[in-house]
């Protein structure tokens, strides 16, 4: 059995871990931090990390253009998607962007390059 007893040195505290002399074998006092969880205090140092991915999606703008899909002069939606890699639900690094243009008249949706998504004349 330990009996905790508490001292201070200056800002630092100590916990003492005292167990009781069994007959006439006693064991030795072992001094160690408050808050020290190393293997010598009995408990394990334990840390959790919550990361994942998260994928954002911006609309960009509409333009006036023939569907590649139905042939149809019809307002296309143009949507920026951006996936980031997340540390504690917050978004730090940016994996990939990925622009797409999907036509309002028949729902057909394509992928479109960086380039062409900012040549677009976006009204």
């Amino acid at each position: 059995m330990w009996w905790p007893h508490s001292r201070s040195e200056g800002t630092v505290s100590w916990i003492e871990h005292d167990l009781e002399p069994a007959g006439e074998v006693a064991v030795p006092i072992r001094w160690t931090r408050a808050g020290d969880f190393s293997r010598w205090s009995g408990y394990w140092r334990s840390m959790f990390f919550i990361f994942g991915l998260r994928t954002k999606v911006d609309r960009s703008g509409v333009v006036q253009q023939v569907c590649r899909h139905c042939g149809n002069q019809a307002a296309q939606v143009i949507t920026r998607r951006s996936t980031k890699f997340t540390l504690f639900f917050i978004p730090l690094i940016p994996i990939r962007t990925r622009y797409a243009q999907q036509c309002t008249f028949c729902g057909a949706q394509y992928e479109i390059s960086r380039s062409d998504a900012e040549h677009l004349p976006v009204g």
